[in-house]
């Protein structure tokens, strides 16, 4: 259908919710407004969990109480076939609701949208696992003479997600005496059983220090697959991929998770993910002084998302915590009284509500 065609239908009087959803997804990804493999996860939302829910609905048809009927339903049932849904992915899907029917408003096929008169699902905070410097030693004991190798002590090193390590080439390692450093500027994925380069989760490019060590290692590394190219050029085809199958192939971010569990199990660290390297390391930053902007910046977060994800492990605030706590229950010997101004809360009558 072309763009023309898919206007005729968006302005026509009547279109069920489901074509809707459909169409505005493939406009999204049209004009770059979502990546391709956003666009199949929002298309699975749609076929598998919210069409058994809105039958023939019609686009004009929704109201707030269905999309917390739907939401209910969600959260009870689950997806398909009964599989219970996270309180993550039912909220994704609420907000592609709400984002779809905000551009429905703007087309004039809906007077307002009523996703804005739905509260919003609550997320279930998750556990993140993290490991200290023991257990990262006894992850790169594992993967000392495995072909994960280089993936693995980039993720330990820099905090990179797992895309964004399968999409580094060898021209976003920048080899300097003092400041070595990868410029982070694409991703991996694999989408409908192909490799494709896209950008990184923010969009933005952004510089991740490389220590001395992982440089060291980095040089060995492009030395051996500029041997392997020379001596056999037709069974080692390399890009400028940095991390690559034994035939210069680039690995795809769920063969490094899947992997990475393996390896984890392996060294006695079983739940750890490689995602909790880039955890640990924000941890071990922090931990040590780092200022905020700085591990920020290196992990892609902006400053109040990096204080939401990793105060809770921080260990020289939880110290501090456990210090005033300490200190109430060894007070001075002579107490002290000191008065405070207290707001209090207008009833509306002049009189102040018990808290």
């Amino acid at each position: 259908m072309s763009s023309a065609e898919k206007g005729v239908s968006l302005l026509s009087e009547k279109i069920f919710v489901i074509d809707y959803w459909h169409q505005w997804v493939d406009f999204r990804l049209e004009n770059k407004k979502i990546k391709p493999k956003t666009a199949i996860r929002y298309k699975q939302y749609i076929e598998n969990n919210l069409a058994p829910l809105t039958s023939n609905m019609a686009l004009d048809q929704i109201q707030p109480v269905h999309i917390d009927l739907w939401i209910s339903d969600l959260i009870e049932k689950g997806g398909v076939n009964g599989t219970k849904l996270s309180s993550k992915t039912v909220f994704d899907i609420y907000c592609m609701i709400r984002a779809s029917f905000n551009q429905a408003v703007k087309w004039r096929k809906l007077a307002f949208n009523p996703a804005l008169f739905v509260d919003p699902p609550i997320v279930e905070k998750s556990e993140r696992m993290i490991t200290d410097r023991a257990g990262i030693a006894q992850i790169i004991e594992a993967v000392s003479n495995t072909k994960y190798r280089i993936p693995v002590l980039i993720a330990i090193s820099t905090g990179m997600r797992r895309a964004e390590i399968a999409g580094l080439r060898w021209e976003d390692f920048i080899e300097d005496e003092d400041q070595s450093r990868f410029i982070v500027r694409r991703n991996l994925q694999l989408i409908s059983g192909q490799l494709v380069e896209g950008t990184t989760k923010t969009r933005k490019s952004r510089i991740a220090p490389a220590p001395p060590s992982l440089v060291a290692i980095l040089k060995e590394h492009r030395k051996w697959q500029e041997e392997q190219a020379a001596e056999s050029p037709n069974g080692f085809q390399n890009d400028g991929w940095i991390c690559t199958h034994p035939n210069g192939k680039p690995f795809s971010p769920d063969s490094l998770s899947h992997a990475f569990y393996h390896i984890a199990k392996h060294a006695k660290l079983t739940g750890l993910t490689l995602h909790g390297l880039r955890h640990t390391l924000g941890t071990e930053e922090l931990n040590n002084g780092v200022a905020e902007a700085i591990v920020a910046g290196m992990l892609g977060h902006n400053v109040k998302i990096l204080r939401e994800i990793y105060y809770h492990s921080r260990s020289s605030a939880q110290n501090q915590a456990r210090n005033v706590a300490e200190q109430l229950l060894n007070p001075p010997a002579k107490p002290q009284i000191r008065i405070v101004e207290w707001p209090s809360i207008d009833s509306g009558d002049g009189e102040a509500k018990a808290l």
